[in-house]
């Protein structure tokens, strides 16, 4: 049950409430306000590690330029060689588009957010044709409450890196999904609200580079059902209690490392 798009939250499994899951910008990246450099993306274990960190910690300058190469370079390896000649010539029609869009908008008196931009684009296209090869030869066999091969964001990746997480995610979003149907319009607001900062405290409490070592996976998992618990028992507290309840996650009994 990770990222919010808009919002409603992840409905039905990391979907909670729409399905699709809370808006990247609502992430928080794992290093806080520290920047990320090129040996960050390196140690990354996959392209897809990578390019989550790398959205989420990007510098919105021309230093994206190089991280993004870093990224495209590890996502490039998996599926440049596996395109036909058709395949390949759309996938250069694509990065070059990202690139003139870029630069015409930068010719055109913007910033360095616009080249920011075009190489974020980039990063994108390289990580789309690569989370297609992956999906195509291994097909994703941990079950969430979401499609794990559309898994991108660090907590996505994490829950699809281990049965227990996946189970615990599904297992939340039935807990979730219960309290929101019978919950008033006021109390459902609070619930969201309440996911919403939830959901940040996971990823800062959980998720270091890499974002799915064994012990990421087992913070991920404990917070979710403790998650799962805390829900079930703020709603069946007074209406006047329950943003308090909810909002309680920190100090929760076996959340967090």
């Amino acid at each position: 049950m990770p990222r919010l798009r808009t919002f409603a939250l992840i409905a039905v499994g990391v979907c909670l409430l729409s399905n699709s899951a809370f808006a990247e910008e609502n992430e928080k990246c794992p290093k806080g306000t520290a920047p990320i450099f090129e040996e960050d993306l390196q140690a990354a274990p996959s392209c897809a590690a990578a390019h989550a960190i790398h959205s989420f910690c990007g510098w919105g300058s021309t230093g994206d330029r190089g991280l993004a190469g870093v990224v495209i370079e590890k996502c490039e390896k998996i599926f440049l060689d596996k395109l036909k000649p058709a395949q390949k010539r759309d996938y250069d029609a694509k990065m070059k588009r990202c690139e003139n869009k870029a630069d015409r908008a930068y010719r055109n008196g913007g910033g360095t957010a616009d080249l920011s931009e075009g190489a974020m684009c980039e990063e994108d296209v390289a990580a789309s044709y690569a989370r297609d090869v992956t999906n195509a030869a291994n097909p994703p066999t941990v079950k969430a409450s979401f499609d794990c091969r559309k898994a991108q964001t660090l907590l996505e990746l994490a829950i699809c890196s281990n049965d227990g997480v996946g189970t615990a995610d599904i297992d939340l979003s039935k807990v979730y999904r219960k309290a929101s149907q019978t919950a008033t319009l006021d109390t459902r607001k609070v619930l969201v609200e309440s996911e919403r900062g939830w959901l940040d405290h996971v990823t800062a409490a959980c998720l270091s580079m890499p974002p799915a070592d064994a012990a990421a996976q087992s913070c991920v998992q404990r917070e979710f059902k403790g998650r799962a618990d805390l829900i079930a028992q703020c709603m069946a507290k007074p209406a006047d209690t329950r943003a308090a309840c909810l909002n309680n996650y920190a100090a929760a009994p076996g959340l967090g490392r």
